[in-house]
């Protein structure tokens, strides 16, 4: 969770101080690494925690990245898209990032008609994600 946040505020020209006093999770002490980024992020309601922890050496899902890459990059939501993911239904949190995400060729599913929102996103699939939205913020 943590790399993400940092290759999403880095990727997307996002401010982020060299040292932190305090973060605002118990699980993230201001002496690391990736501290300062994750402040940022929260601030700026890119990035949530789970409570009062962030879980910043967890995995992170294909769901919860797309939040966070389409947070950071301020690209446009488009919500009326026909997805047809069979398991993102349209009251899903993440409906709009997974709408957006297809509207904007940036991602296409599996074989099964399914996208998958709470596997592990890989970092391949982070890299192309990211890829795909800078080249769509250039034009």
């Amino acid at each position: 969770r943590a790399e993400l946040v940092k290759i999403a505020l880095n990727a997307f020209d996002h401010d982020v101080p060299q040292t932190v006093s305090e973060t605002g999770f118990q699980d993230v002490p201001a002496s690391a690494w990736f501290a300062p980024y994750i402040k940022v992020a929260h601030e700026k309601g890119i990035a949530e925690g789970i409570g009062k922890a962030f879980k910043p050496n967890d995995p992170i899902t294909r769901a919860a990245a797309l939040k966070i890459l389409f947070e950071a990059s301020g690209l446009a939501e488009l919500t009326d898209v026909e997805i047809g993911f069979k398991d993102v239904p349209k009251n899903a949190w993440f409906f709009p990032y997974v709408s957006s995400a297809v509207g904007h060729d940036i991602v296409l599913g599996y074989a099964d008609n399914t996208f998958r929102p709470g596997h592990s996103i890989t970092r391949a699939e982070v890299s192309k994600i990211v890829v795909k939205i800078m080249e769509l913020l250039e034009k």
